[in-house]
């Protein structure tokens, strides 16, 4: 009975620092979130990038197509030069 109770208490401690750790399993968030980013991007995939992205998103691009300055893409602008082919999703690993 010492044996089982010991093992509880190890398995339960164990439990606590793994899976109910909210700071990994944010960090898992983010890192699924990245993942799923980057496999829609690479495909083009319009639905699954509006499922990612928050509807505040941003894309800041310096010297867009030969601009002198900074240019800011809202969301929907993004979107849609994806889907028309417009612009090319690059992902550096």
């Amino acid at each position: 009975m010492k044996s089982f109770i010991t093992l509880f208490i190890l398995a339960y401690g164990w439990a606590l620092t793994t899976s109910s750790n909210p700071e990994k399993i944010m960090e898992n968030q983010v890192k699924q979130t990245i993942t799923d980013f980057t496999q829609a991007a690479e495909k083009r995939d319009v639905q699954a990038l509006e499922a990612v992205l928050h509807p505040e998103f941003r894309v800041v691009l310096n010297r867009f197509r030969g601009a002198e300055n900074t240019t800011i893409m809202d969301r929907k602008t993004y979107l849609d030069m994806i889907k028309g082919g417009k612009i090319e999703v690059s992902i550096i690993s």
